[in-house]
């Protein structure tokens, strides 16, 4: 196999993979792709349902056994069939929706390339062949499997009817103006700290830098960090520029102690013992309105559909017959 085919199998293959860990329209469409056939209610669920290695050899043609050649569909029942496993079949339309639902999901896919069907196809019938397997062992009777797919299916319907609950909720550019004006205070960006430090593997050595930089005569900042640091920023000076958020909280509670130009006291971090001196504090400046409107717009519709789904559960909490048991609440602590 050339390396095209082979990095086309890898492609195919992920896909399965892909498919099942996408948003609630991605997963409908994947948990529908094993059963395109409405012959098959107890086929299992796709979580059961693990892509072969891609390395794996084409299955050899079964021997069918006179039982099963006594009860195989007629040559007119598999007219316009594309594939049979069992109770399980493709038609050509149907292996069509799919595909369409891939390059829906997957827009760099190529539904045109034959080869590449060809594999995708190939792949569909090993997965049912696992799923005939399954069955033959035993493993659709298996009461974990079925909370598995209750489970599934309940998060499913509850992805549906937040999508349907969300949908076609929209924010005008008025809503984000009048939010921009009422809230200017806090559209601001973030203060910066201009930081520079020194990195040293044990306390020690962090301490007697410390009593350098404080004595009489003191080193730069600058030179110790370039000559004594052991962290990369060393070749800089010690200069981690102009920063907003820090890469761990003992360097921020430091950092935001200090006036400009003052320097810390030794403290430890991940890379070793740390002193850090601040440059310079920017404070945050107002956000223009183009600044903030996109980020405005995103947070009212993100709010507005939390709402939507708010309203409808309490809504419901006054159709269902609903009771919270407060007394055994307390007695299981929570």
């Amino acid at each position: 196999m050339g390396r095209t085919a082979k990095s086309t199998v890898f492609i195919v293959a992920g896909l399965f993979l892909a498919f099942s860990i996408q948003g609630c329209d991605k997963i409908t469409s994947f948990f529908e792709y094993f059963s395109p056939s409405k012959e098959q209610p107890s086929q299992a669920s796709p979580s059961e349902v693990k892509p072969m290695s891609p390395q794996a050899v084409k299955p050899a043609e079964p021997v069918p056994s006179a039982k099963a050649a006594e009860s195989s569909p007629s040559p007119a029942s598999n007219k316009n069939v594309l594939v049979r496993v069992g109770n399980w079949s493709l038609t050509p339309q149907q292996f069509k929706d799919r595909l369409r639902e891939i390059k829906k999901a997957y827009p760099d896919y190529d539904v045109t390339n034959s080869q590449q069907n060809s594999l995708l196809l190939e792949e569909m019938v090993r997965q049912q062949l696992m799923v005939e397997a399954a069955k033959e062992e035993g493993l659709d009777k298996n009461p974990e499997i079925d909370k598995a797919v209750k489970e599934f299916r309940k998060t499913l319907l509850v992805q549906e009817m937040a999508k349907k609950l969300t949908a076609g909720i929209t924010v005008t550019d008025d809503e984000v103006q009048k939010y921009y004006n009422d809230n200017k205070k806090l559209m601001v960006k973030p203060t910066q700290w201009h930081v520079r430090e020194i990195v040293t593997p044990t306390e020690e050595k962090a301490k007697d830098l410390l009593r350098q930089l404080l004595g009489e005569n003191p080193p730069s900042f600058e030179d110790l960090a370039q000559k004594e640091s052991i962290d990369e920023s060393a070749w800089k000076k010690g200069d981690l520029g102009f920063i907003s958020e820090f890469p761990f909280p003992k360097m921020e509670n430091a950092v935001k102690a200090l006036e400009p130009g003052g320097v810390s006291s030794v403290f430890e971090g991940p890379k070793g013992f740390y002193i850090v001196k601040l440059e310079e504090v920017k404070e945050g400046e107002p956000l223009t309105f183009d600044e903030a409107k996109d980020n405005v717009k995103q947070g009212l519709t993100l709010m507005k559909q939390q709402n939507a789904i708010i309203n409808k559960m309490v809504e419901m909490r006054k159709k269902v017959d609903f009771y919270i048991n407060e007394e055994l609440l307390q007695e299981q602590g929570l």
